[in-house]
């Protein structure tokens, strides 16, 4: 009778490699990080490291994704839904771990990771503004410019003043369609917003 249960082996392969990407990307600054390193951190030969990913590049957008997606996740966790908490967690990971996102955000991987978190935003907003799938987008947009020119910057203005400029604005553009969280956490948002 053959086992049932799935190996848990790639799945610890995996989150191995995405926090010894953390770490090295940390570590070094975003500069000069290799395939090597990450490996040996992770305690696998490259072989295996390009089991997982395509290249150095992959692995570092796919640990910033993880992480900004778990900050998003954390925030809802027990609460409903709504524009301050996410934004506010979101705000404290790019802070936690600015030299990670500052590479995220400044390196090779910045367009794709701006797009994703412009995705993942969109999908926090869905939950609590009645707009068009465009406008959505577009609130979310500008709040990544926002929050990655905030970034940049080291923080300068305090994260709380940078989230209540992002909810005013927003307010504007999704005008009377802003609301308070009606969808329970385990809700699905429309097809259009799930993220691949």
């Amino acid at each position: 009778m053959p086992n049932s249960y799935p190996d848990p082996r790639p799945s610890r392969t995996r989150t191995a490699l995405l926090s010894a990407t953390r770490d090295v990307v940390q570590r070094s600054g975003g500069e000069q990080v290799t395939v090597r390193d990450i490996a040996r951190t992770a305690g696998v030969t490259r072989v295996t490291f390009y089991q997982y990913f395509q290249d150095r590049d992959d692995a570092i957008l796919q640990c910033g994704l993880d992480m900004l997606a778990a900050a998003m996740d954390a925030s809802v966790s027990g609460r409903p839904r709504g524009l301050r908490p996410g934004m506010s967690s979101l705000l404290d990971e790019l802070a936690t771990n600015a030299t990670f996102h500052e590479r995220l955000f400044g390196g090779p991987t910045g367009v794709a990771a701006t797009m994703s978190l412009v995705d993942l935003l969109a999908y926090e907003f869905a939950w609590v503004v009645d707009a068009a799938p465009t406008t959505l987008r577009f609130a979310a947009g500008g709040a990544v410019s926002v929050f990655v020119q905030w970034l940049m910057d080291r923080g300068r203005q305090p994260a709380a003043d940078v989230v209540a400029e992002v909810v005013e604005a927003i307010s504007a553009v999704a005008g009377p369609g802003l609301h308070e969280p009606t969808a329970p956490d385990n809700a699905s948002p429309p097809a259009w917003l799930r993220p691949s």
